[in-house]
């Protein structure tokens, strides 16, 4: 009998659905924030950072076919199945949505000082990569046909809440 089952490896659907995924994203991650502080200036971590996020959104959609109507049921349930976070979306305006998480796993007990950017930027780059495949592969509507994705407040920088700006532009 192996110990741990170790013979047998799992899937990255069932190591996500096992929530292993936040505990090693909880380990992990201050290092990676911290490479980033050190070997990038401002704009280049934050484009590393949205680039990391982007390149789970790719693996997450990759392991799960899901088939929502609504954007807004996408982001959510990226946020609860990965990461294990109930966020909120609300309307700001026609063009501007903000997705909230008032429990970010990226921002929970790190403290790393004087880092001049949101240590959840990747949400960013995870919900603009979201919006893409949307509107390409699953022909989504959505509000207006281009879009950019900010992280605009983060808890790991003293903020309340973790903010991502969703701001749709064009006709």
């Amino acid at each position: 009998m192996e110990v741990f089952d170790l013979a047998r490896r799992g899937t990255a659907k069932v190591f996500s659905t096992k929530k292993m995924n936040v505990l090693v994203v909880t380990m992990i991650y201050p290092a990676v924030l911290s490479y980033c502080y050190q070997n990038f200036d401002t704009e280049g971590a934050i484009e590393a950072l949205r680039k990391l996020g982007s390149n789970i959104m790719d693996d997450f959609l990759n392991i799960y076919n899901l088939k929502r109507n609504k954007f807004q049921d996408y982001i959510k349930d990226f946020f609860d199945i990965f990461y294990s976070s109930k966020v909120k979306i609300k309307k700001i305006t026609e063009d501007i949505y903000h997705v909230i998480d008032d429990d970010c796993i990226l921002c929970t007990d790190i403290k790393l000082e004087g880092l001049p950017f949101h240590y959840c930027t990747p949400y960013s780059g995870s919900i603009e990569r979201l919006l893409t495949v949307l509107t390409e592969r699953e022909k989504l509507e959505l509000p207006r046909n281009t879009f950019e994705v900010k992280t605009i407040s983060s808890r790991g920088t003293g903020d309340k809440a973790c903010i991502h700006s969703i701001q749709f532009k064009g006709a």
